[in-house]
C-alpha cells in the first residue's frame, strides 16, 4: 500500500512489515519506491513507515507479505523527515511535549508550504492474488481533510445502519462494516479518482509498451 500527500507527514518510527509469513523491522523512512498514483498525481517517492495497515492486514487476511508507505510533497518534507528520524536522539522523540511544541513552531512554515503545493492526497492499494493476479485500488481527494472526513462520517453512518457486535473490530474485518459499497461509496463522496479493484496496468498516468506499437 502506498500513500502520497501533498501535505504535512507523520512522526519518526520503526518500520514493520511482513515477507513470507514473517515481521520484519527495519529503519522507518527507508527503503524508497517511486509510486504511479495516476494521471492526477503521477509518480512521487514514498517510503516505509510503521502504518497500522502491516499489522491489521496480516492479522484479518493472513497475508504472508505486506508493506505499507507513505510520502510527502514537496520532497523536501520527506528529507527532512529522514534526518529527525535518523540524527534526533531517540529520548526527544519520545517526549509528547517536546514533539507537540516543534509541531506548533513549523505549523506556520507548513501551512505557508500548503498554500503552493496544496493538500491532495493519493492512497494506492495493490495486492497479489494466489494465482499471481494483481489488482489495484486508487483514491484520490483534492483536499485532505474533506477527504478524511467524509470517511470518519462513512464509518459512523454504517454502525449506525448496522451496528457491529460489541467489541473491540479492525476496519478490514466484515462485521465492522457488513455493506462495503454504501461505505465506499460514501467515504469516497468528492473524491477525485475512486477505483476499485482494477487490473494494476489500469491505474498507472504512463502508458505501458505491449510491444507491436501497442500501448496503453
Amino acid at each position: 500500500m502506498g500513500t502520497f500527500e501533498a501535505a504535512t507527514g507523520r512522526g519518526p518510527a520503526i518500520a514493520a512489515l511482513s515477507r513470507d509469513g514473517k515481521q520484519l523491522t527495519v529503519p522507518a523512512i527507508s527503503n524508497r519506491r517511486p509510486v504511479d498514483f495516476g494521471t492526477t498525481i503521477g509518480t512521487k517517492s514514498v517510503y516505509l513507515y510503521n502504518l497500522p495497515e502491516t499489522h491489521t492486514g496480516r492479522a484479518v487476511f493472513q497475508a504472508p507479505s505486506i508493506s505499507a508507505r507513505f510520502g510527502i510533497d514537496p520532497g523536501v518534507f520527506n528529507v527532512a523527515m529522514i534526518l529527525v528520524a535518523r540524527l534526533l536522539p531517540k529520548r526527544w522523540l519520545e517526549d509528547r511535549a517536546l514533539v507537540q511544541t516543534l509541531a506548533k513552531l513549523t505549523a506556520p512554515l507548513v501551512a505557508l508550504v500548503d498554500r503552493f503545493a496544496g493538500d491532495r492526497v493519493g492512497m494506492l492499494i495493490e495486492v497479489e492474488l494466489e494465482d499471481g493476479k494483481v489488482l489495484a485500488s486508487l483514491y484520490v481527494h483534492d483536499h485532505l481533510a474533506e477527504g478524511m472526513g467524509a470517511a470518519v462520517a462513512a464509518f459512523a453512518a454504517s454502525m449506525l445502519k448496522n451496528p457491529p457486535p460489541p467489541g473491540v473490530w479492525y476496519p478490514e474485518e466484515a462485521c465492522s462494516v457488513p455493506d462495503r459499497s454504501a461505505f465506499f461509496s460514501a467515504a469516497s463522496e468528492g473524491a477525485r479518482t475512486f477505483q476499485l479493484g482494477r487490473a494494476a496496468w489500469e491505474i498507472g498516468s504512463t502508458p505501458r509498451r505491449f510491444g507491436m506499437g501497442i500501448y496503453l
